[in-house]
């Protein structure tokens, strides 16, 4: 009693199930099977970033209601009896699949750049430095940051520019900055876009309230092709074998 659950990333419970992404077939593949050993993850494994730790805990108490005994049996279980999602048989008759999908919602929290480290100037920072900062990493944008949970606005080349525009001097970022647009990371990806396009960017807001992480028009390009490339693969075959 009392010991600390067992713990693994994402992407490694996918590897476990011979897999590298949360489709909708594995995702409820893994939640049937996790059930039948009586466990489940914390937080929700189809909910946080494919590199986020989840620990493994039991769905109901019982003899076993160890969070560490739990996560052990999980871990062996799958470890050494492992299917390959599709039901092929390694070592244990198959385990079937059933139920749907708890939350089926694409929060932003699962996209890689909500989950990289933050480059941020305090309002104090000189705008040279924050213009160069922006230069060297290409940025359109950068938080203006007193530590990790703060934020006092954000320094744009826009900002910049309608200053200079309008024939207004200064030295201090404070001086540039706009107000932050600022999204939870449990908020659905859907509920970003209007925010993104509006203003070319979005901070994500972690659990603890860190700034885990900035997701730009470009980073929701990639990832809408990343979602619709294996429907488009598909209306191309179905298209080549009707011709």
């Amino acid at each position: 009693m009392g010991e600390t659950p067992h713990r693994a990333t994402v992407r490694t419970l996918l590897n476990w199930f011979r897999s590298q992404r949360r489709g909708s077939f594995i995702v409820s593949y893994i939640r049937e099977s996790l059930r039948k050993l009586g466990i489940s993850t914390e937080p929700d494994f189809n909910a946080v970033w494919i590199d986020a730790e989840v620990a493994f805990v039991p769905i109901v108490e019982s003899a076993e209601t160890d969070g560490a005994a739990a996560g052990s049996r999980v871990a062996s279980a799958l470890d050494q009896n492992a299917l390959n999602y599709d039901g092929t048989r390694i070592s244990t008759p198959r385990v079937l699949v059933g139920g749907a999908i708890e939350d089926p919602t694409y929060r932003i929290g699962k996209l890689d750049a909500a989950n990289k480290p933050v480059v941020s100037v305090t309002p104090n920072h000189s705008v040279e430095q924050a213009v160069t900062l922006m230069l060297a990493n290409s940025f359109s944008q950068l938080p203006v940051m007193q530590g990790e949970r703060e934020v006092k606005g954000v320094i744009t080349w826009e900002s910049v520019g309608a200053r200079f525009a309008l024939g207004k001097a200064g030295k201090e970022v404070r001086e540039f900055m706009t107000s932050p647009q600022v999204i939870s990371f449990d908020k659905s990806l859907f509920d970003a876009i209007a925010i993104i396009a509006q203003y070319q960017y979005v901070l994500v807001q972690a659990a603890d309230k860190r700034i885990s992480g900035v997701v730009t028009a470009a980073d929701l390009s990639l990832q809408f092709q990343q979602l619709t490339e294996p429907f488009l693969l598909l209306v191309r075959s179905n298209s080549t074998s009707a011709s």
